[in-house]
C-alpha cells in the first residue's frame, strides 16, 4: 500500500519533534555520563591510533533460534583526530524568520497560511480513493484479511474526505495579509505560518516553530502546486523514463538550494524516490517507476559534517527492548535536513533539531580500539533485544555496515556534545507463522556504542 507522502507543510512533524513529557524530580541522565565527562576532560591524544580494518566478517552464536551474521563494511572518517565539541540548541529568532522568508518566499507579499481546500481539490482525492477501493476489491492475489483491512482503511479515508467536501468552499478564500511574527501555539511553542504566491499555479508555504529552550526548532518550506502529489515510495534509481532530472542533477539542485540558504558543511546521507499514482489505478511501486507518464521525485537526507566527521544519520533505531525512561526525559531530537526535488526543482524542505557548536572540550579524545568495540558488540547484541517472538521463525540478523561517526550526546540536562560513536547497521528478517509470509526491518541501527567509554547509547534518549 501507499506509504505516507512527504508533506513539508506538516505542522504535526513540528509537534512530534517537540514531543516530551513532564520531567520527574530527579536528574534526567542520572550519573550515567559522569565517567564519560571525566574521560572527555583527559588530555588530548597524541601519536598514532590503532588501525581500523575495512571490513569485518563473523558468525555469532544463536539465541532463541536467532542467527547473527556480521558481513560488514567498516566505514570511518578520513581524519587523524576526533574532537569532542560542545553544542547547544538553536532557537529560531525573528531575524532568522526574516532571513529565510526573504530567500524562500522571494520577498513576495506574505499571507496567513490557509489549510482550507476547495471542493474541486477535495473531489480529486475522493475520486482517487474510490479508484483505490475498486482496485483493492479486484486484487485476488492479496490475502483476504489484509485486503479487507486495507479496504476498511480506505473507506475511513473516504468518509473523512466526504466530510471535508461538505464543508469546503467552492472557491479559494480571500488571502489575509500576515505579519512575520511568532505566535504561541497550543503546544507552548512559538510558530510562524505564512504563504506567498510564487507564480505559475504555485504557492510557497513557510512554517517555523521554536521553543524557549530551542530544543524544538523546525523549519519547513513547500513550493506547492496542484500537480504535485507524490504518494508512493518507489525504488531509487539513477534516472527514470519520463523524468528530465537524473539523480545526480537532483542532488546538485538540492546541494545548491542548501548553499543558497546558508546551510553548509553537510553531505548527502540517504536518497529516496516517490511517484504520483493519481489516475493510474495502482500503487504498485515497480509499475509506477517504469511508467514514463508518472511524475516522480527524489528526496535527499543530509548529515552535518564537523571537522571532517559526518554525524551519522539513523532513520530507524532498533537498539533497545525497553525504553520506559524516555517517557520522562525531555529530549532534543537529532538534526534532520531533508530536501525534495522533481523536474520543477526543489519543492520541499525540512530542517529540524539545529544546533550551534561551541567550545572544543578535547581536541583529540582517546577512543577504544576496534577489537574492544567488536567484543562489546558480541556481548551487547543479544542483551539489547531477544530477537524472537512466538509467531516468528527463521529469525536472522545480518550486520552490513559498521560505522564510526559523530552523534550528539547528552552529558547532563541541557549539556550536549558531538562525540564519536559506532553504529551497527543492517537487516532483521524472519517468517511470520501467522501468515506464513516473510517479514523484517531493513537498514536499521541495532546497536550504538560510545567510542570513548564503550557504553551503549539509546538513540531515542540521546545518551
Amino acid at each position: 500500500m501507499k506509504k505516507a507522502v512527504y508533506i513539508c507543510l506538516s505542522a504535526l512533524l513540528a509537534v512530534s519533534l517537540a514531543a516530551c513529557r513532564p520531567t520527574p524530580e530527579k536528574p534526567a541522565v542520572a550519573d550515567k555520563n559522569e565517567t564519560l565527562a571525566k574521560m572527555i576532560a583527559e588530555p588530548a591524544v597524541t601519536g598514532n591510533r590503532a588501525p581500523i580494518p575495512d571490513g569485518w566478517k563473523e558468525e555469532l552464536r544463536f539465541q532463541n533460534g536467532t542467527q547473527v551474521t556480521v558481513d560488514a563494511q567498516v566505514e570511518k572518517p578520513d581524519v587523524t583526530s576526533y574532537p569532542v565539541i560542545a553544542v547547544s540548541p538553536h532557537k529560531f529568532t525573528q531575524e532568522d524568520a526574516r532571513y529565510y522568508a526573504g530567500i524562500l518566499l522571494r520577498n513576495k507579499p506574505i499571507y496567513e497560511y490557509s489549510r482550507v481546500r476547495t471542493k474541486s481539490a477535495v473531489e480529486k482525492d475522493i475520486i482517487n480513493v474510490k479508484a483505490q477501493i475498486e482496485d483493492m476489491k479486484n486484487m485476488q492475489n492479496v490475502p483476504e484479511d489484509k485486503r479487507q483491512s486495507v479496504i476498511g482503511d480506505l473507506y475511513q479515508q473516504l468518509k473523512s474526505l466526504e466530510t471535508e467536501y461538505q464543508n469546503a468552499p467552492d472557491k479559494e478564500p480571500d488571502k489575509v495579509p500576515a505579519a512575520l511574527r511568532f505566535k504561541d501555539d497550543t503546544q507552548g511553542n512559538h510558530t510562524i505560518e505564512v504563504e506567498a504566491d510564487l507564480g505559475e499555479d504555485s504557492r510557497g508555504v513557510l512554517i517555523m516553530t521554536t521553543s524557549d529552550d530551542g530544543m524544538t526548532s523546525v523549519l519547513t518550506f513547500s513550493n506547492t502546486s496542484a500537480n504535485r502529489n507524490y504518494d508512493t515510495q518507489i525504488e531509487t534509481r539513477d534516472s527514470y523514463a519520463g523524468m528530465t532530472l537524473s539523480r545526480r542533477d537532483a542532488q546538485d539542485a538540492a546541494e545548491k538550494f542548501l548553499k543558497d540558504i546558508g546551510i553548509t558543511c553537510v553531505q548527502p546521507a540517504d536518497t529516496s524516490s516517490r511517484a504520483d499514482s493519481r489516475g493510474y489505478g495502482t500503487d504498485d511501486a515497480s509499475a509506477l517507476a517504469d511508467n514514463p507518464e508518472v511524475r516522480k521525485d527524489y528526496g535527499f537526507q543530509f548529515s552535518r559534517v564537523i571537522n571532517g566527521i559526518p554525524v551519522t544519520c539513523i532513520n530507524t533505531y532498533y537498539g533497545l527492548t525497553y525504553d520506559y525512561e524516555s517517557e520522562y526525559d525531555k529530549t532534543w531530537p537529532a538534526e534532520v535536513i531533508d530536501v525534495r526535488v522533481d523536474d520543477g526543482g526543489v519543492y520541499g524542505f525540512l530542517w529540524g533539531g539545529a544546533g550551534d557548536t561551541g567550545k572544543v572540550l578535547n581536541e583529540n579524545v582517546e577512543m577504544l580500539g576496534f577489537d574492544s568495540i567488536k567484543e562489546l558488540f558480541r556481548k551487547q547484541i543479544f542483551y539489547q533485544r531477544t530477537w524472537s517472538a512466538p509467531l516468528f521463525i527463521d529469525s536472522k540478523i545480518i550486520v552490513k555496515k559498521v560505522k564510526l561517526g559523530y552523534m550528539r550526546i547528552e552529558l547532563k540536562e541541557y549539556e550536549y556534545v558531538y562525540a564519536p560513536v559506532w553504529d551497527f547497521i543492517g537487516d532483521w528478517t524472519y517468517t511470520d507463522t501467522a501468515s506464513n509470509e516473510p517479514g523484517g526491518i531493513y537498514n536499521v541501527s541495532f546497536l550504538t556504542i560510545n567510542a570513548i567509554d564503550g557504553s551503549v547509547i539509546n538513540r531515542n534518549m540521546g545518551y
